[in-house]
């Protein structure tokens, strides 16, 4: 006798991520905009369709499933902000030079593990 198991699967909705940035000389003021997915503080917990945000500064996406770093290039949101700035130059440091940045944020659950669902925007600095 042949076994066959079968198993049918239905996505509804697809999450995304929309950022919109403008930049006034090192600072960078950012919106994002999720559809389908709920941005909320880290202190919210665990859910499946909820997480929240992490800016990424020239640098890779954190591997889905990798605990997000906390330094520089780095920034967390805990708190479930969905909107605020970046100034550039105080959080890169001696490491910050005015011109082209890539800024990603990154979704990631309440234990700061990293998500797939990511925006990304590249600005220029003075």
């Amino acid at each position: 006798m042949d076994l066959v198991d079968a198993v049918d699967v239905t996505v509804a909705d697809e999450a995304t991520l929309c950022l919109e940035t403008s930049v006034d000389g090192n600072v960078v003021d950012w919106d994002v905009t999720a559809e389908n997915y709920t941005v909320q503080s880290a202190e919210e917990g665990i859910e499946s369709s909820a997480g929240h945000l992490h800016a990424v500064v020239d640098a890779d996406p954190v591997a889905v499933g990798d605990v997000v770093p906390d330094d520089a290039r780095h920034v967390h949101f805990d708190d479930g902000s969905t909107s605020g700035s970046l100034d550039l130059a105080e959080q890169l440091g001696d490491e910050y030079e005015a011109g082209e940045h890539t800024i990603r944020f990154q979704v990631g659950t309440a234990s700061d593990r990293a998500t797939a669902l990511r925006a990304e925007a590249t600005v220029e600095t003075e």
